[in-house]
């Protein structure tokens, strides 16, 4: 299942939402199940080029959908990093090969994504939306008895 989100939409139920931060209401509520057997990745993200003189070695998009993982001597929700490399060309990127992590819910309603730099700080963009589309979809059980 691919899941494609804008940093623009929902924003009558999170007022709040802005590039580097948002949380999207899916159109229906999703069941996941059984629990424990689903995977996420971000398969492509465009972002609003950066601010001058803004050069972050990397920012790491987090979800509350995914598993946590290690990540800075604590467990985090990180879904992937994007290298200044690959920021500073102002285009589309693609993850190829994707890098799948664990759902960490049953259901889904809605999604958080949100951004912090390699200190840890929000990013600087030009004005614009994120958009991105994730993929999910269910491992294979070979312990099936």
């Amino acid at each position: 299942m691919y899941i494609y989100l804008d940093s623009r939409e929902s924003t009558e139920y999170f007022p709040d939402n802005c590039t580097d931060s948002f949380v999207v209401r899916l159109t229906k509520n999703t069941q996941l199940l059984p629990y424990g057997q689903w995977l996420v990745t971000i398969a492509d993200i465009d972002l609003p080029p950066l601010q001058l003189n803004y050069k972050p070695k990397f920012l790491a998009l987090y979800s509350d959908i995914c598993a946590p993982s290690i990540y800075g001597g604590g467990l985090k929700q990180v879904l992937h990093r994007i290298y200044y490399r690959e920021l500073r060309l102002a285009r589309p990127i693609v993850f190829n090969p994707p890098r799948y992590k664990k759902v960490s819910t049953e259901s889904l309603n809605s999604i958080h994504l949100y951004l912090l730099d390699d200190e840890g700080n929000r990013p600087s963009f030009e004005k614009g939306p994120l958009l991105c589309t994730l993929h999910i979809k269910q491992t294979i059980n070979l312990n099936h008895g």
